[in-house]
């Protein structure tokens, strides 16, 4: 039996435990104690990694994602990716930073396996990804939460059911545990209140909460975000940040951010890639793309019209287009 202690602000508290396969029924003892400082979570339970372990599990040194002159086209026309190479070290949040269209959301979809590049290598968690069969490709998934753009619930399916459902379809766990868990995980996110909700009938803010709490249902050790500040009031951003920062913390995960939120992302991340046209065109801690000289960062960090990075994608001349001399 293992018992957990861990404080975090009030408004950020993240009441969270690991219970593997092996454990039958829920803790026979739950306490939560509020204090001043912060909110004290404690449990008595057996303390296993609901993810299937990783290759390199015992490797603390080695990184969690190293991504190495990946290149990538969807067709023979336009290269989405070109020789991008990135580094993220276990327990660490990095952002992966750029406009519309320079090819963040496709290297997401190369570190879960979803496409495969031509040139470069994917190794994630120990695995190299492109080397993966099917059944050592869903294996590998069960290591990695992912918090899609858009959210990405089942509409037919409760904010409870969403949650419940990787637990439900890659554990063995009674369904008392499960109800446990998944109300761990939606207090974590301030919607245990909402938990029997469809997502129609939530908000764009509380249906990306609900997205998060799915994508850490299973403790993963590395967790994707693709855009999880889009379309967030302040408050909800602020506050979804934090909880991105704590939950890293308290399941000693690996983070990867794929934002346009400068401010924001620079309070929480440790490392920052900045992205153009497929390329890695910047990088560093956010202390150092605040200070560089560099024009791409001056222009994106800064938010200036005018730079090296063009508003226009590239296209034949609006006269050639419209066939007027």
């Amino acid at each position: 039996m293992v018992f957990f202690t861990f404080s975090t602000p009030p408004e950020v508290a993240v009441p969270i435990c690991r219970w593997g396969r092996q454990t039958p029924t829920p803790p026979r003892r739950l306490r939560g104690v509020k204090q001043a400082a912060g909110l004290d979570f404690c449990y008595n339970a057996g303390a296993m990694n609901l993810g299937i372990d990783a290759p390199d599990a015992g490797d603390v040194s080695a990184p969690a994602l190293c991504v190495s002159h990946l290149s990538f086209s969807y067709d023979a026309r336009r290269r989405i990716l070109d020789d991008v190479s990135l580094t993220v070290p276990k327990g660490r949040i990095a952002a992966i930073m750029g406009g519309s269209g320079s090819g963040k959301t496709t290297l997401l979809r190369n570190i879960c396996g979803q496409v495969s590049g031509e040139p470069g290598e994917v190794e994630v968690l120990g695995y190299k990804v492109r080397e993966l069969g099917r059944e050592q490709l869903l294996q590998f998934r069960r290591n990695i939460g992912m918090l899609f753009q858009f959210g990405g619930l089942f509409t037919d399916l409760t904010v409870f059911e969403n949650v419940a459902f990787p637990l439900r379809e890659h554990t063995n766990l009674s369904e008392s545990v499960i109800r446990h868990l998944v109300m761990l995980k939606l207090e974590a996110v301030g919607l245990r209140g909402s938990a029997r909700l469809l997502p129609s009938e939530l908000s764009g803010g509380m249906a990306r909460r609900a997205a998060l709490a799915r994508a850490v249902a299973m403790d993963p050790k590395l967790i994707l975000y693709d855009e999880p500040f889009a379309g967030l009031d302040p408050i909800s951003l602020a506050i979804t940040a934090r909880l991105i920062r704590a939950l890293n913390s308290v399941l000693r995960a690996t983070s990867v951010i794929v934002t346009h939120d400068v401010a924001e992302s620079f309070q929480i991340v440790d490392y920052v890639y900045l992205m153009w046209q497929g390329k890695i065109v910047a990088e560093g801690t956010p202390k150092e793309m605040r200070e560089t000289p560099d024009p791409y960062v001056r222009q994106f960090v800064d938010a200036r019209s005018d730079g090296p990075l063009p508003f226009h994608q590239p296209a034949p001349p609006l006269s050639e287009e419209l066939g007027v001399l």
